[in-house]
Order: structure tokens, then sequence, then C-alpha cells
């Protein structure tokens, strides 16, 4: 198991054109666990804060152009995430 380093970088990356080409859309110095989208244009991102407990919640409703802070909250880890309908 790794540790993340605080010269490491996450990145969510979003592609128009089935993956031939790549941008990144955000680039933080967090670990994030998980992307999961409900639906082409709203989905979340999760994980932990430079690599401790202190969990960050990112939401996107334009298919990953822009990514908003929801909320960050110490002592608490998001390792993944599930929606049901």
């Amino acid at each position: 198991m790794s540790r993340f380093s605080e010269n490491d970088t996450s990145y969510i990356m979003r592609t128009t054109n089935g993956g031939d080409n790549w941008t990144i859309q955000n680039a933080k110095k967090e670990k994030l666990n998980t992307v999961r989208f409900l639906d082409i244009n709203t989905g979340y991102a999760s994980g932990g804060l430079n690599g401790t407990t202190a969990m960050s919640f990112y939401k996107t409703t334009n298919g990953g152009t822009n990514w908003l802070t929801i909320n960050n909250i110490s002592g608490v880890a998001i390792n993944d995430m599930f929606f049901f309908k």
C-alpha cells in the first residue's frame, strides 16, 4: 500500500471524444478515492485531504467542466460512493 505524499497531485480529467484526448478539470494536492456520475452531467468525487482522514467532497453539474467543493469534514474519510434509484 502506498502512502500519499505532499508532492502528489490528484487529477480529475475529462474527455469528450471517447478517450482520444483528455483535459485536466481539477488538480489538487489531495487523495481522491472515487469519482461517480449519476448521468452525463451530474457527478461526485471524494477523498481525503493530503492523505489524512479529512474528507473532501466535490460535485459537478456540467459533465465535469467545473467542480464545486460541497464539504470538507475533519475526521471522516470516504473511500467509495454508491447511488440508489
